[in-house]
């Protein structure tokens, strides 16, 4: 296969993007480490104006034009833009000043230096969320502008066989109890691989394993080489293994539900499509991995961590150790930050130096983790609402909303298409979903679903997958070329323009005039 850098430039770009995420070179604490997203960012949306998707009859030039136009007025770029600047204003109207009222006996925040506009406790731990949205935002317009249904399939390609590297060095790290991330560098108390805490692997590796489920079942179905599905099978077994050991109740429940609907889905959605004799091989293979996964688990380790974990779980010890009664008091807390700060927030990790004042002493006599210092509430909904306020919470939520109308709308004509309009549809409406469609959308739900009792969406990797998952949901779907709407489909070259003539243009007018002065 001959490999064209004009055709693959934007695919290639994010999957530098994503690569540089997933490498663990960025730090918290060193906001440097992330200064090569920038660029990073800034070349993706290049490669997306010089090299975009060209349309049969078109020309480059004509080409660029046409993505430009739709580029620039996209919704999504504005808002993103407006979001960006929104965090630069709450970094540099800061820090608050915080001091002790000795009469009144409590703690006072000051005025920011510029009253009435967006502000932050710490400048630092303000400007991360910049680089949380940075790439993700990029990477949106990236797959929306820059990239074909082909495109979009090697980039789900890309992050399957980059979430089977990483989960392979999780679990070799894991199995070793080395204390050293990638290129060496120190870890968080809670870390497991890459990650600084274990939220975010579970997160990021229940997601890549729906993923690498969906694209085993479609290779199962096109009956592609033999090669390609082992690679496939053995990304969605790392993912699976490496989720599962990170002893997160969420990661449980997604990798535990999802792969049990995922057999029933497979089997249900195969059991036309494949031969007998396949369906034999694929049902033995399975129960041969099944096999040695509970061998490894009751038999050889029987001791492991996480055979403990189940074993709380079964008991129902997790939901008598405080920890729900402890989300509730900081939730509590959280709402009546935001109701103080309702417009924009404290800045991002604001929660942190802000908690206290809202708390009584029976409440935290209720934070049974022994922290005299809690930085998150475990509900991302909540805590982006209370650090970003209304504006930035109400840019975050608009940004997800214009990312799913596309979906909405190739859902709607999907549904209501008839079998003649596409020859691959089928009679019934349940069947017509792509198996990748549907992981991708699994994938995306149980994320926001984690999010909710946890914060995996202060991992800057797990939010760029999140909203590239997102942007990639409408080019999965397969939808008439004629019901496509205006802003779906590529627009043709114009021919209504005759041939030879002029663009107009405000300015020729001027500069005729010039010259005739200067002759």
């Amino acid at each position: 296969m001959r490999f064209a850098f004009s055709k693959s430039a934007v695919l290639v770009h994010l999957a530098l993007l994503t690569i540089f995420l997933a490498s663990g070179s960025c730090r918290a604490s060193a906001l440097g480490t992330y200064l090569p997203l920038v660029w990073l960012a800034l070349a993706t949306i290049e490669m997306c104006l010089l090299f975009p998707p060209a349309v049969k009859g078109e020309t480059i030039e004509a080409s660029r034009r046409r993505a430009a136009r739709g580029l620039f007025r996209d919704p999504l770029f504005f808002t993103g833009i407006a979001g960006l600047v929104f965090i630069l204003c709450q970094t540099l109207n800061g820090p608050r000043p915080v001091g002790y009222d000795g009469a009144a006996l409590t703690w006072r925040v000051g005025p920011p230096p510029l009253a009435g506009l967006p502000s932050c406790f710490d400048r630092s731990q303000a400007f991360q969320a910049f680089f949380w949205l940075l790439p993700a935002w990029t990477a949106a317009l990236a797959i929306r502008h820059g990239l074909t249904r082909r495109g979009r399939l090697r980039l789900l390609d890309v992050l399957a066989a980059l979430s089977a590297l990483l989960a392979l060095f999780s679990l070799i790290q894991y199995g070793r109890g080395a204390a050293w991330r990638l290129w060496g560098q120190t870890v968080a108390p809670d870390y497991y691989g890459i990650f600084a805490y274990r939220g975010f692997a579970a997160a990021f590796f229940g997601m890549m394993f729906l993923v690498a489920a969906g694209l085993l079942i479609t290779a199962l179905e096109d009956g592609v080489s033999s090669r390609r599905r082992r690679l496939l099978f053995a990304a969605m077994l790392l993912n699976l293994v490496a989720a599962a050991f990170t002893r997160e109740h969420g990661a449980l429940l997604l990798v535990g539900c999802g792969g049990l609907a995922g057999l029933v889905y497979a089997f249900a959605h195969l059991r036309r499509r494949v031969a007998q004799a396949q369906k034999i091989r694929y049902l033995a293979a399975l129960f041969i991995t099944l096999a040695a996964l509970a061998f490894l688990h009751f038999v050889a380790y029987p001791e492991n961590a996480l055979h403990a974990r189940f074993q709380v779980l079964r008991s129902g010890q997790v939901l008598r150790n405080g920890w729900f009664e402890e989300r509730q008091v900081l939730c509590r807390a959280a709402w009546r930050i935001f109701e103080t700060y309702p417009a924009y927030g404290t800045g991002t990790w604001g929660f942190r130096h802000e908690v206290g004042r809202f708390l009584s002493d029976a409440d935290w006599d209720r934070i049974v983790s022994g922290t005299q210092n809690p930085i998150t509430c475990c509900c991302d909904p909540l805590q982006f609402l209370c650090e970003l306020g209304l504006v930035g919470a109400g840019g975050l939520l608009l940004a997800i909303l214009l990312l799913l109308v596309p979906f909405c709308r190739r859902l709607y004509l999907l549904l209501s298409a008839n079998p003649s309009q596409i020859a691959s549809l089928e009679e019934s409406r349940l069947v017509r979903f792509p198996p990748v469609a549907v992981a991708s959308l699994a994938a995306v739900v149980g994320a926001a679903a984690m999010g909710f009792y946890d914060m995996p969406f202060r991992d800057p990797l797990v939010v760029l997958v999140w909203f590239m998952l997102l942007a990639l949901l409408p080019g999965l779907l397969p939808v008439p070329r004629g019901r496509l709407a205006p802003n779906d489909a590529p627009a043709p070259p114009r021919e209504d323009r005759q041939k030879g003539a002029r663009r107009w243009n405000p300015f020729a007018r001027r500069r005729r005039h010039n010259s005739r002065r200067e002759v």
